[in-house]
Formats: structure tokens, sequence, C-alpha cells
């Protein structure tokens, strides 16, 4: 996709080129495994670049990033007088209620739900997403335990059932409605695309695939309030409420920290910096709008650590100047270079020609029922409704290359043969299992220990995993490439292999 954005120099726009350097140098000092950034100035692009394996042109799962483009959605549809802030889910849902309904819940508003503070005390866990109604019915039977309006509660739930409604006034998916109101002005690609939950409904809490280009474009768009090359697309006076302080998260929102205690609006977060707010999903999928400075800055990445990247985004603003600055060339070029070589760090090459001979071609069968190689080098992913078989892994055998080593795994829909590199620096493949391609790397870091690193690229994290050689067994464990405790990451062992007689 061709850049929207005019590339010029940090310098002509108010930055330094040495604060863009230093804002790369604190990512790295911080340990953030970034995937994207890109930083707009004044509607111009100052920076962008992408880490190897990851490119620029490559979707990303943007998670809870979605929200806010579902926020866009019911902005359009009140501006086609579709939509009442003030409607009561009630009415609404009239045929999803409980027999019971709670005074609390009788007073539950689609702004309630649009503030995160509907009234639930903890998020619904619906498991009937394939259920066109049944989710719903299990959303409105959670106890609305607060009155609305007063007390926050993260609920991705509930955005998806503004997905609902949105489906219930129009007829028409998110994506569907979004696309000649926002996607195609914007000259948003025709493949974007958003999760299924069942019935119609799109996955607009979490489900949204973007590229680097995309988010940077809605993030300029979300910057000048819905203004679009001369056009005012959506009303302004939306997003005065949508991007402003509509209830309070302090002491509710997790991590605690400045820039989760400002306040929610529709489906946005505030941040500390005064007027500045984000589309934020999981792992720092972030587009950072501060109208203050006229400015998006726009990250993709893996961590759990988003508190420290919302630091460094802020440490970057703070370098920002009202007035062009003097051209600083050789800054330019600094930038440009680290710009051109960002990379996820591999590692130190150690092979084991012994052991690579003894297990060279070797079949190895699992003892027990053992889930697809796919599913279980698979990273964080998005699984909705009855998304549950996985498949099975029915043998594995590895071979050696000059500089790579190939896992072969036979599965129940199909084989793989995955290259990893052993050079140091991971090597990308394109598999039948990805929309986008595959990156490995692997290492000896015991004489009969082969760690592997595995990215499946259509997903913000990848798995690591330690393959343990002892006679005929052979015993495989994994742990997700991002520290978290999240369900997302999936299992971490698999049975014990034998070798093939």
């Amino acid at each position: 996709m061709k850049s929207y954005f005019t590339s010029v120099t940090p310098e002509s726009q108010g930055i330094p080129s040495s604060a863009v350097l230093e804002f790369l140098s604190d990512l790295k000092r911080r340990g953030l495994e970034m995937h994207g950034f890109a930083v707009l100035r004044h509607g111009k692009c100052v920076a962008r670049g992408s880490w190897y394996p990851y490119g620029d042109d490559m979707e990303h799962n943007v998670f809870s990033f979605s929200k806010s483009l579902t926020s866009t959605a019911m902005g359009f549809l009140w501006q086609e007088g579709l939509l009442n802030p003030s409607e009561k889910l009630t009415d609404a849902f009239a045929d999803c209620m409980p027999e019971e309904i709670s005074p609390n819940l009788a007073r539950a508003t689609v702004r309630d739900l649009l503030t995160m503070g509907c009234g639930h005390d903890t998020e619904p866990a619906l498991s009937r997403y394939d259920d066109a109604d049944g989710w719903l019915r299990q959303f409105f039977s959670h106890p609305f335990v607060h009155a609305p309006g007063t007390v926050y509660e993260y609920n991705t739930a509930g955005t998806n059932v503004l997905c609902a409604l949105l489906l219930r006034k129009t007829g028409q998916s998110l994506t569907d409605y979004l696309r000649p109101r926002l996607f195609d002005p914007l000259g948003i690609g025709r493949d974007i695309s958003c999760a299924p939950l069942g019935g119609g409904v799109q996955f607009g809490g979490a489900g949204f695939r973007l590229k680097l280009e995309d988010m940077m474009r809605f993030g300029q768009f979300f910057l000048q309030k819905g203004r679009w090359e001369g056009e005012q697309l959506l009303s302004e006076e939306w997003f005065h409420q949508a991007c402003s302080k509509q209830i309070e998260t302090a002491g509710r929102a997790h991590p605690s920290h400045p820039d989760w205690n400002a306040g929610y609006g529709y489906q946005f977060w505030m941040c500390s910096e005064p007027g500045s707010f984000r589309a934020d999903g999981a792992f720092g999928q972030f587009a950072v709008v501060l109208p203050q400075k006229d400015a998006v800055i726009v990250t993709q990445s893996s961590t759990e650590q988003t508190f420290s990247l919302m630091e460094a985004i802020h440490a970057l603003s703070s370098r920002m100047q009202d007035c062009a600055l003097a051209p600083d060339p050789e800054g330019c070029q600094r930038l440009l270079r680290a710009q051109q070589s960002l990379e996820i760090p591999g590692f130190l090459c150690v092979r084991n020609r012994r052991m690579e001979t003894e297990i060279e071609g070797r079949a190895y069968l699992p003892a027990d029922r053992a889930v697809s190689f796919k599913a279980f080098s698979s990273g964080i992913r998005i699984r909705t409704g009855s998304q549950t078989d996985d498949g099975e892994c029915k043998k594995i055998r590895f071979s050696f290359e000059a500089d790579r080593m190939i896992l072969h795994a036979q599965d129940s829909d199909g084989d793989v043969s995955l290259p990893l590199s052993m050079n140091g620096s991971y090597c990308v493949s394109d598999q039948p299992f990805s929309r986008q391609s595959v990156a490995g790397i692997a290492r000896f870091v015991d004489h009969n220990v082969i760690e592997a690193v595995v990215r499946n690229l259509d997903q913000p994290s990848g798995k690591r995993m330690y393959f343990r050689f002892c006679g005929d067994r052979l015993t495989v464990s994994a742990a997700s490439t991002i520290v978290t405790d999240s369900p997302l990451a999936g299992s971490g062992t698999w049975p014990v292999f034998e070798a093939e007689l």
C-alpha cells in the first residue's frame, strides 16, 4: 500500500532526529519487543519502521484497538439518526432479557456500553458466541451490580453487544457498514478483516487485523476529529464526546498507572498528557493522539509492559517543539539507517554436529494425543465461537543443512516443513497455515536440547520451544515469546514422543 503521508525530515516538523533515535534506543533499553512504529506531525510522516521479521505491509492483530473503530461506527450510526445513546438496553434487546430485570439493568443505556459503565462488576465470560442470541442472553443475565454510568469495568463483551446493535439497526456487519463511510474514504484496503462471532456479528471488541499504514490513517482521522481531505465525514461533536473523559477509571483500571487512570471516553482511553487520548490494543497496539502537539504516534508491539511503552512515547512527545528546527542532515541519515536496520534479536548460533547426525531423519511419534504442530507453535491468537478443533500431530522429524534446521511435522490436516535458521538471524518462509509467513530460528542450548523460536507472522507473538532428546524419547515444552498469563497464549506441553522403530 502506498503511504498516504508525505515523508519529511523530523526537524521540518519541530522534532529533532536525535529525539526519535533516543526513542528507539529507549524502547530497546526498556526490553520492549517492538514490531512497528510511526510518528506523524502536522499530517506528515517524520519516521516509521518495522522490526524484521515483521514487515511494514503486514497485517497485525490489533486487539482492543478495534474498540475505537466500533465507537466510530456508533458515531456514524448516531449521525444518521439510527442511534440514540440514551436508548435503554431493555428496549434495544427486549428479546434477550432475563426473566427478572434488575433496576440497574432497567436503567442501563447504549451510552453505558460505550463508556464501559453498564453496571457489571466483572466482565462476563461468554461461551456461546456461535449462538446468534445465546451470548446476548448470557451478557444480560450477568449481574448488573452497580448503577449504570457510575463504575468503570473493562468489558469487551459490551463492545460486542454494540456490534450486535449495529447489525440489528442496519442489517450489516461492522466492516460492511464502515467500508463506504470510513475505510473507502481513507483509502484503506478492501481486504481489511474483523473476526466473526456468529449470526453476522463481528468481534468489534478485539477482532480487527490492520497494517501499520491503516493504524496511521485512523490515528490521523481521530486527530482531525472526523475530517478527511476537507470533508467532515463524521461529526466533530461525536469526537468531542468519544475522545474526552466520560467515566472515572482510577482504582479500577489495570495497570494502575497515570495513562490508565486518566479516564475513558467512548471506547477510547484518555492519556496523562492534557487533551491526549488513544486507541489501545493489548500488548501495545497503540495510536496515541496528541492534539496539543498536532501529532500521532503509532506502535505495534508484543509486550505486557505497555505502561513502559507509554512512558517512552511521552518522552518523545516532550521533545516536540512548536516551530521548525534547523536542518540536521547527519542526524537524519543516522535515523534513516536505524529505521532500516530494525530487527528482533536472534541469538548466537550453537551447533552440535554429533547430535544432529544422531537425530537426522529419525521419526518421533506421540505416545498420546498431541495437538497439531500448527496449533502448538501458535502465538497469541483470536479465537471465537466453536473454533476448538486444532487437529493432531502424528509425527515429527528433523533434518539439518549448512545454516538451518528443518522441522518436519505430519499433522492430521497436512504436512509442515518449517526451516529454522541456525545462523543467528530469523529465516522466513511461506507456510500453508499462515496468511503472511512464518519466521524461525534454532540453536542447541545443551548437548541434547534444541531451542527453537517459531513466529507465525499472522500473530503478534510466537512460541519458544525446547526439544529434549534422551535415547529414544523426545520431550517438548513451549512458552510464549511474550511473558503473559493470558489464556490466549495457548498450551505449553506436548506428550512424550518416542522414536519410531
